[in-house]
């Protein structure tokens, strides 16, 4: 998963500004969907729709930083995918209410890497390799960019961490 990616943000999809050889390939070998739509734009609460399935006016999600309510924390699609036998774990941006996954286990997954891109990519690697082959498994490496350069290129201050190298 990107962050604030539009759907045309890739060379796959016509875009000539970007190039994106990697995605390009997982599209090209996976799904990619082309009519998709945003429940609430907002971060956290269009992530809370995408974990539970519900809209986020229904369970009173609808502002940055708003905890999932108890009876809806105990059955997400990490939880149902997790009772059903798989592996899962996710990498990265959680921001449903936290940044990252708040514990080393929670919502169904484990939490493999902490909120930022640095590191992600190895940190999905090393699970790859050092998971139980003979168990099935769902796996999310959820990236912030190009949510952190798109903040930066608007001018707006961030932790040194967060800002894109050249």
């Amino acid at each position: 998963m990107s962050d604030q990616q539009a759907a045309n943000d890739m060379s796959c999809a016509g875009n000539n500004d970007v190039k994106t050889p990697n995605m390009d390939r997982l599209a090209e070998r996976g799904m990619r969907f082309t009519n998709a739509y945003c429940t609430l734009p907002l971060s956290g609460p269009s992530r809370a729709a995408m974990w539970t399935g519900y809209m986020p006016s229904v369970i009173g999600m609808e502002e940055n930083e708003t905890p999932l309510p108890d009876s809806i924390a105990v059955r997400t699609l990490g939880t149902l995918i997790e009772n059903s036998g798989y592996d899962c774990a996710l990498a990265g941006k959680w921001h449903v209410n936290t940044n990252s996954l708040p514990s080393e286990h929670a919502f169904g997954f484990k939490n493999i890497h902490q909120f930022m891109d640095n590191g992600l990519s190895e940190s999905v690697i090393n699970y790859l390799r050092n998971r139980d082959s003979k168990k099935p498994f769902f796996l999310v490496a959820s990236f912030n960019n190009p949510h952190g350069i798109c903040e930066y290129a608007r001018r707006h201050r961030l932790k040194a961490k967060y800002i894109p190298r050249n």
